[in-house]
């Protein structure tokens, strides 16, 4: 989205032209990330905004850093583009660029969300009571990460069936005869896990996973 107005900046009359990203950037905790505007043209004035505060600014001779963001941001000086390296929970928000390219402000919004990698995920099996014939077994899976849990999803593959949602519910026999495997997998937005439990565990009485595997 973008809009065209006008208004006095920094003392002078300019046009402003402004940009609004409507998807958020996901990005891993511990990784890097790039904000890029498009523009055609060099930046004669830069400022970037997390969350309306200042992060780092060029006034067109000299480079100012702010906050936790020293040590670990670049700016191109041409082209605005925002490095964030060794990414942070806490960098996640609202960035808010502004550029002025002759006499013209440009105003970029982007939503940047850092999340974790989805942790390898356990399975437990809880019998039910019924009888021998109807016996059931609820498997249910569990991978929460410390943030952003909302954003995990999980499912189950069963004799080449997907299911979704993090419980599920199979059928057993009295006894163990014929066991069979049941793979669990979680994701988020950027990755990805699975494992495998086997029906036997449920008589068994085990609640910890036989193997874990990563999703491929």
């Amino acid at each position: 989205l973008w809009a065209l107005l006008s208004l006095t900046w920094a003392g002078r009359y300019i046009d402003i032209l402004g940009f609004a990203e409507k998807s958020p950037i996901y990005s891993l905790k511990g990784q890097q990330v790039r904000l890029k505007p498009s523009f055609t043209g060099e930046a004669d004035e830069i400022l970037w905004k997390h969350n309306g505060n200042k992060a780092i600014e060029f006034s067109g001779n000299e480079e100012l850093v702010y906050g936790t963001f020293k040590n670990r941001v670049t700016l191109d000086w041409h082209s605005a583009q925002l490095n964030i390296t060794d990414l942070r929970f806490e960098d996640s928000g609202d960035y808010d660029l502004e550029v002025v390219i002759k006499q013209m402000l440009y105003e970029y919004n982007y939503k940047l969300e850092v999340i974790e990698k989805v942790p390898k995920p356990t399975i437990i099996c809880e019998l039910s009571n019924g009888s021998s014939s109807n016996k059931l077994g609820l498997l249910m899976c569990s991978a929460e990460p410390k943030h952003y849990h909302s954003i995990v999803k999980y499912g189950w593959i069963l004799n080449g069936t997907v299911w979704h949602g993090p419980k599920l519910k199979i059928p057993l026999g009295d006894e163990p005869k014929e066991s069979y495997s049941v793979r669990c997998w979680v994701s988020n937005t950027l990755s990805n896990e699975s494992a495998t439990f086997n029906t036997k565990d449920c008589y068994a009485g085990k609640i910890s996973l036989k193997n874990q595997l990563r999703c491929t």
